[in-house]
């Protein structure tokens, strides 16, 4: 049981790495058919010796024959016989000999460097499955979340559907009041959360705590000058939108956004929450995307 049990360990750990562990053995594999096809070069090297050899000593032969059917001196013929003597022990390679001898040369470094692309092929063709695997979920995941949102807006409407959207957490404390009793309050607060459809605008390096008009203002700046891109290029990535906006970029930043098709726009939704520090609640703002960024990878020219 225990030893069934391991090997199906082994087996799943095995599957579970088998993109970097074909990889991996893939270049190790390169390496040793470079090192493999340094020494088959000195094999065919010496068989191509043996090539010359072998034509030089049959064009030779050839010449002694046509010789010794013409000499008419007995000195002229015995050179000419030994000669022969001399280059007859030179065995012939046929064009099937060449080939078999070359072929047995270069055959293990030829294999090796096969098996290796194999083996990066393969470890490709798994770590794509997958990715498309996960893509096809993300793909469902994402439909039926636009599904449900788009369900509550028609219901509620578009402003309460927004202030819904807003990740915000409500959390009571308890407060001693005016009258030296205790009563519990229920406070506002953010979220952080990574998100598909918005984001915290005091995540920028351009967020004022003090002028709330001023954020509002430098968002419409910004939302005016995203749109003359998006109609310039067509098309718009997040990480744009990010550095617009004086945020950080994200890794997938650089593969979705949007595109002419889409209807791009900022909706700027301001809730109050509690600020730590003072304990007032403040205005803080949400910046909702009118759709989630989608894939545009293919549509990217830079």
């Amino acid at each position: 049981m225990k030893i069934s049990k391991a090997f199906h360990t082994v087996a799943r750990t095995t599957a579970k790495h088998s993109p970097i562990i074909f990889t991996v053995g893939g270049v190790l594999g390169l390496g040793a058919t470079a090192w493999l096809s340094f020494k088959a070069a000195k094999k065919v090297e010496t068989i191509m010796d043996r090539v010359e050899e072998s034509q030089e000593a049959t064009e030779v032969l050839k010449q002694v024959e046509i010789g010794l059917r013409t000499v008419t001196t007995d000195e002229a013929r015995q050179d000419l016989l030994a000669t022969q003597q001399r280059f007859i022990v030179v065995p012939e390679m046929t064009r099937m000999d060449i080939v078999k001898e070359v072929g047995a040369a270069v055959a293990l470094p030829v294999v090796t460097g096969i098996a290796s692309i194999a083996c990066i092929s393969l470890s490709y063709y798994i770590q794509n499955n997958r990715i498309v695997s996960l893509a096809s979920a993300l793909a469902v995941s994402t439909a039926e979340q636009t599904f449900y949102r788009a369900k509550y807006k028609k219901e509620h409407g578009e402003e309460a559907a927004r202030e819904f959207y807003t990740p915000t957490v409500e959390e009571e404390r308890t407060v001693v009041n005016a009258k030296g009793k205790e009563e519990k309050v229920v406070d506002t607060n953010k979220h952080a959360m990574d998100s598909m459809h918005g984001l915290w605008f005091d995540q920028s390096s351009e967020y004022a705590s003090d002028d709330h008009a001023y954020n509002l203002a430098f968002i419409r700046e910004q939302k005016d000058r995203l749109d003359l891109t998006l109609f310039r290029k067509g098309v718009i990535k997040l990480n744009d939108v990010l550095d617009a906006l004086r945020m950080p970029r994200v890794r997938m930043g650089g593969v979705v956004g949007w595109s002419t098709a889409q209807n791009f726009d900022l909706f700027p939704q301001t809730t109050y929450v509690r600020d730590p520090q003072t304990g007032e609640d403040v205005p803080q703002i949400y910046i909702q995307w009118s759709e989630a960024p989608k894939d545009i990878y293919n549509l990217v020219e830079d």
